[in-house]
Order: structure tokens, then C-alpha cells, then sequence
């Protein structure tokens, strides 16, 4: 798998998604929920009742010994006229709270395909350190091997061979630990993805070479362009609206509330003592209509609504603060990752020339160790440093390409393209 394809894997199947869609689900039901909330209240109802002994008789209104038997039906509906406009707040308020779950959803995304970016950079990282320690250890073998036909030929030295056996068991001690290293970053990077534990995964030995989008933009144009798309700004703005929003909501408790009623019932009843109309008859004498009109002044409710308008205004400035914050850290971020980009970039390329110098060098001190001109521990010197050149030269490149990917995030590339449909 490449670097894209576990990015995209982890995307897909990463429990910080799933949950994060989840939320993003219940934040577009609440919108329906605010929306519905306009329409009118409509009940249904019907009931039975029976009495026994004394009691007032439906059909004379008299009082006396009878058994009474009723029922009663009826649909009555309320509409909100004007609640000061909390209603209306409440389905802005929701639309915005589903347009930042969106933000939220992608933000998760990003930082999911991030963390596993760093987990496969860690892997290649020990997947190339590990195998300069196996072609270090195969050489160290042949000079073994070398050393020992010297001897039995009386032309070596025991302490030489001595000194090669010891840097051996260095080497493989050494790799055996970065084996191990190696084994941890696979499950890590495993746990970044949701890969299952108990299947292999196997990736490319190097991450590919990626360009920087719109090379030569300036650093203000990078940090002014991220503040606008950037799903963390985003989030912020979208809770600042919604903050405004609230605080109209609990400014609404101050106006009255006007709403309007109606409805229409029936009944039917029986008694022991008279007559009284067959069943259908008695639904339609009985039927009756209403419509009313109930107003509601809020006149004094112990300072509640005073205290939940000054914690809404409390919310609405610290929603601003961390707005102004989110975008002064944003702007933070992008200035030190393009100097981490520069530096890295500088780093590498010097990285090959050191590679290619000490690779010079250590072909030189070989050939003088061959002739007997450099002893094993000067010979070692130059496999060392070589060898760490390399190691920086793999490390330099891992990170100018984690540098490249992270700047094209802020310009607007994401680190891998998901489809929501």
C-alpha cells in the first residue's frame, strides 16, 4: 500500500470518522427537528368514563341514584404566533450547528490521514534504518569470513578478528531493536488505520516524491488563503454565529408569547334512569367547536432569564476569543512549518552530498585497509559515518515530504480526496 492508500483506508474506516459522522448525522437531524418545530401542535383524544351510585344525571342535569356511561372524542391544534422569535433563532442556530458538524467531519478526516501520514513515515523511516543495519551486518560477515582464512594462513590477526566479531554482535544487537521499533510503528500505524492487527500490512519501501502547490506564494498569502478554508476557522466561525444566535434566543423570554387555538370534540352518554338518543345521533347533536387566542406576558421569573441572557453573552465572547485564537495559532502553524520546510529542504540536499562525499571516503579507507594501511577500528570510523549519513539522508527526505503535503494542506490540497457519496 502507498502512503495515499493507507491515508485513504484509515479515512474510511477510522473510528474518529465514524464517530464524527455520526455527530455530523445528528447535528443535520436536529435541523429537521428545528424546522419542524414550526408547524402547528395537533392532538388527538378520547375518552371513556362510568359512574355508579349517586350522581348528576347528564340527560336531566338532576341529582340522584343512576349509572352514567360516556365517551367523549376530539382534535384540538395550537400555532405559535410570535414567541420573540426563539423559533426562528432555533433553525438558524441548528443550521449552522449542521454546517460546522460538515467542518467538523472533514477536520476529523484531515487529522486522521495526518496521523497515519506520520505513523507510514515512522515505518518506512525504520524499514530503511533496518536495512542499512542488515547490509552493514552482511559486510561485517564477509570481513569475518575474510579475517578467519587470513589466520589459518598465519597472516591475519587475532585481535583484528576479535575487534570484527565485536562490532557484529553490535550491529545485530542493534538491529534486533530496530526490528522491534519497527514491529511497534507497523501497529501503530495499523491502530492509525483501523487495519485489522492479525493481517500483514505491507507498504512501499519509500513515500513518493510529492511538488508544493503554487510554488513562490508568499507567507501572508498562504496564512490569509488558510484562514478562509481551513475546516478549524470554519468550525470557529460557525460557533460564533451560533452563539449569536443563542443569545437572541434567550433575549426572546423578554417578549410576550402569543399563540392560537382550536379544536373540535363530541360526546355520548348513557344512564340507567331515561331515555337517552341512539350512539350516532348523539355525535353529531353533541358536536362543538372552539378557537382561542392565549397571550402570555412574562412579567417576573426570579431573574432567570436576565442570568441565561448574561451566560449567552459570556458564551458569545469567548467563541469570539477563540475564533481571534484559532486564527493567530493557524497562522503560527503555517510559519513553522515553512521554515521547517526550508530547513528540511536544505537538509536533504545536503544530506546527498554528504552521502556521496563519505561514499568517496569509505571506498578510499577500505582500499587502505586492504593493503594494511588503516586498521579495523579507523575502517569502522569511516563505516560509521557513512552509515549515520545515510540515516540522515533517509530522515531528511522523510521529513521534506511530510513538510511538502502538510503546506499544500494549508493552500487548500487535501491529504487525500473522500467521497461522501
Amino acid at each position: 500500500m502507498s502512503l495515499e492508500d493507507c491515508m485513504h483506508y484509515a479515512v474510511e474506516n477510522s473510528f474518529k470518522t465514524a464517530r464524527a459522522v455520526i455527530e455530523s448525522e445528528n447535528a443535520k437531524k436536529d435541523y429537521t427537528s428545528a424546522i419542524l418545530a414550526h408547524l402547528p401542535g395537533v392532538d388527538g383524544y378520547i375518552g371513556i368514563n362510568s359512574n355508579f351510585g349517586r350522581g348528576i344525571d347528564p340527560a336531566t342535569n338532576n341529582y340522584g341514584n343512576t349509572t352514567t356511561f360516556s365517551n367523549g372524542v376530539g382534535v384540538n391544534a395550537r400555532v405559535p404566533i410570535f414567541n420573540g422569535l426563539r423559533y426562528l433563532n432555533r433553525t438558524r442556530s441548528a443550521k449552522i450547528a449542521k454546517l460546522r458538524g460538515e467542518e467538523q467531519l472533514r477536520q476529523t478526516r484531515d487529522k486522521v490521514a495526518e496521523e497515519t501520514m506520520l505513523a507510514y513515515a515512522e515505518v518506512v523511516y525504520y524499514k530503511e534504518l533496518l536495512r542499512l543495519y542488515e547490509k552493514r551486518i552482511e559486510n561485517y560477515k564477509l570481513e569475518e569470513k575474510k579475517m578467519e582464512r587470513l589466520l589459518e594462513m598465519d597472516g591475519g590477526s587475532i585481535a583484528d578478528l576479535a575487534q570484527i566479531r565485536a562490532i557484529l554482535a553490535s550491529e545485530e544487537y542493534t538491529a534486533i531493536a530496530t526490528r522491534n521499533n519497527l514491529d511497534i510503528s507497523i501497529l501503530k500505524l495499523k491502530d492509525c488505520m483501523n487495519y485489522p492487527i492479525e493481517i500483514p500490512l505491507l507498504i512501499e519501501p519509500q513515500i513518493k516524491e510529492a511538488e508544493l502547490f503554487l510554488d513562490g506564494q508568499t507567507v501572508s498569502e498562504i496564512i490569509a488563503f488558510a484562514s478562509i478554508i481551513h475546516p478549524t476557522v470554519i468550525t470557529e466561525q460557525h460557533n460564533v454565529e451560533i452563539q449569536k444566535h443563542n443569545l437572541s434566543i434567550e433575549r426572546g423570554s423578554y417578549y410576550p408569547l402569543l399563540s392560537m387555538s382550536g379544536g373540535i370534540s363530541t360526546d355520548f352518554f348513557t344512564s340507567s334512569t331515561n331515555k337517552y338518543d341512539p350512539f350516532f345521533t348523539q355525535y353529531k347533536n353533541n358536536l362543538g367547536e372552539y378557537v382561542g387566542v392565549h397571550l402570555s406576558v412574562p412579567i417576573f421569573s426570579g431573574l432567570d432569564v436576565r442570568l441565561r441572557v448574561s451566560k449567552a453573552k459570556n458564551n458569545l465572547k469567548q467563541a469570539r476569543q477563540d475564533y481571534d485564537e484559532t486564527i493567530r495559532m493557524l497562522a503560527s502553524e503555517i510559519m513553522k512549518a515553512i521554515m521547517e520546510l526550508d530547513a528540511s529542504k536544505s537538509q536533504w540536499q545536503q544530506a546527498k552530498k554528504n552521502v556521496e562525499f563519505q561514499q568517496i571516503a569509505n571506498q578510499a579507507n577500505k582500499r587502505k585497509y586492504e593493503v594494511g594501511a588503516l586498521s579495523i577500528i579507523e575502517l569502522q570510523t569511516s563505516d560509521n559515518q557513512l552509515f549515520l549519513s545515510e540515516i540522515e539522508l533517509n530522515n531528511s527526505y522523510l521529513l521534506y515530504q511530510i513538510k511538502i503535503r502538510e503546506i499544500n494542506y494549508y493552500k487548500g490540497v487535501p491529504y487525500v480526496e473522500i467521497s461522501d457519496e
